[in-house]
Formats: structure tokens, sequence, C-alpha cells
């Protein structure tokens, strides 16, 4: 395409017709929407300075209809690029709501484990202190009944002293 275009520039038009319509053709096999807009361009420019008005016109329409569909697709892309950005900030708002489930769902966990430990601990702390009143209340019956007995024999050491001082009387 570049020497078509340059051909075209140094008034070699024959030759600047060969090359174009060689870009030309090379761009629509490979589907070079902005090569073949550009042949196009530079066949009618060729053609109109050759005063073949007829193909002129035909270059022209060509590149127009070249021109149209390019940026068809340019907007059908821009589209699709909207749709994807929009399809991606969708995804991301997911994940971020995932992200944000999965904490509440770990704050949960953490807060059942923590009621869990406390719960076992205070039943711990009640088996402790269950056991130890029990243990209380049998040091407590030791203690009453050892009083009692001191206390029985006390009062039958003081009986026999009394039956003795009654003894003694008699």
């Amino acid at each position: 395409f570049i020497s078509a275009k340059i051909n075209f520039r140094i008034g070699n038009y024959e030759l600047a017709i060969t090359q174009a319509l060689k870009a030309n053709s090379t761009a629509e096999r490979s589907k070079n929407l902005d090569q073949l807009l550009q042949s196009q361009q530079l066949l009618h420019k060729v053609y109109e300075r050759l005063g073949d008005y007829k193909e002129a016109n035909s270059a022209l329409k060509k590149a127009v209809i070249v021109r149209d569909s390019f940026s068809k697709i340019q907007r059908y892309n821009e589209i699709e690029k909207m749709e994807l950005k929009l399809q991606l900030k969708a995804q991301e708002n997911e994940v971020k709501n995932l992200e944000q489930e999965n904490r509440y769902k770990y704050l949960i966990i953490l807060v059942f484990s923590i009621a869990i430990f406390l719960i076992a601990l205070l039943i711990f702390r009640q088996i402790k202190i269950s056991k130890m009143t029990k243990e209380m209340y049998h040091i407590q019956n030791k203690l009453i009944t050892r009083e009692l007995e001191i206390r029985e024999q006390k009062n039958a050491s003081t009986m026999d002293a009394a039956k003795s001082a009654d003894q003694e009387l008699l």
C-alpha cells in the first residue's frame, strides 16, 4: 500500500492503481478493514486524477461501505466492551458479596466457638464448685460428728464425775 501511495504522489498513476488493487485484495483476504478503506480511498483519488470518474465513484462507494462497516464494527466492539465491563463489574460485586458473606460466616463461627468455650468453662466451673461443696459438706459433717463425740465424751465424763460425787455424798 505504501508503494502505491508513493507512486500516486510522484504521478505514476498506473503503477499506483496496480499496487492499490493488490493491497486491496490482500486487505480483503486478511479482512483488514483499515487497509481496505485506505486502498479504496487511494483508488478513488487516482481514478479522479486520471479523469475516470466512473471508477473513482465506484472506489468511493466501496470506501464508504468499508468505512460504514468499520464504524459498525467499532460501535459493536465498544458495545461489547461495555457489556464486558458490566459483566466484570457484576462478577466483582458478586465476589465482594461472597467475601463479605464468608467474613460473616467466619465471624458467626468465631462467636459460636467462643460461646461453646464459655459454656464449657461455666460447666467445668460448676462441676468444680459442686465437688468443693460436697467436700466441704463432708468436712463439716466430720467436724460436727467429732464435735458431738467430744461433747458426748465430756458429758459422759461429767456424768461420771457427777455420779462419783453423788456416790461420795451418799
